[in-house]
């Protein structure tokens, strides 16, 4: 069992495995479920997406965004794959610690000028946008 670390609402969780077979890094018969749980209760349940196949054989990374049905506590992942007939289970388990915001952090931001008000325009990396009216500048 990994520690993955400490994040807050509104990061990515990266949720690795080393899909292996023995010793030798393998490829799975198909991509590889990761069952995150909130003590007992199971949150949601993610398909990992192949990291560079040409270069690295059987790595695989989910980045889990902590938004909407999260809050501060500690997580278990469960990540399950076959590799031809034998079944492998790896765990990794993290915390989400006070602060951040559900919506994500600002990525970008731009000024949209109008007659009838002036306008500020976020995207955050949660998806969302952002309006705020008449800012007031120093």
């Amino acid at each position: 069992m990994a520690f993955l670390g400490r994040f807050k609402l509104g990061q990515y969780v990266p949720i690795p495995v080393a899909v292996m077979q023995g010793e030798e890094p393998a490829l799975p018969t198909s991509a590889p479920v990761a069952a995150i749980y909130q003590g007992q209760t199971k949150s949601e349940s993610k398909l990992l997406p192949i990291i560079e196949p040409g270069a690295v054989e059987g790595f695989f990374v989910y980045q889990l965004f902590l938004g909407f049905g999260y809050s501060v506590n500690y997580y278990n992942v469960a990540i399950q794959y076959k590799v031809g007939s034998s079944a492998h289970i790896v765990t990794h388990h993290f915390e989400i610690v006070s602060g951040g915001h559900i919506n994500g952090a600002v990525v970008s931001m731009t000024f949209y000028d109008r007659p009838q008000a002036d306008f500020v325009v976020e995207k955050l990396d949660g998806g969302f946008r952002s309006i705020g009216r008449n800012p007031r500048g120093t």
